[in-house]
């Protein structure tokens, strides 16, 4: 399968977050999650984008 066809499986949509938070803020912490779980498999650098 291309990634194109999964993409819709991989998009989490959250709400409620504090307005000081902003998408940068978000990505990091997500990011930082996936390496802390071993869930980045493509290699070095952020997943979240």
């Amino acid at each position: 399968m291309t990634q194109q066809v999964t993409r819709h499986a991989r998009r989490v949509y959250f709400c409620g977050l504090p307005p000081i938070d902003n998408e940068q803020m978000v990505a990091l912490f997500f990011n930082q999650v996936m390496a802390a779980i071993g869930g980045n498999t493509f290699g070095l650098g952020g997943i979240i984008i």
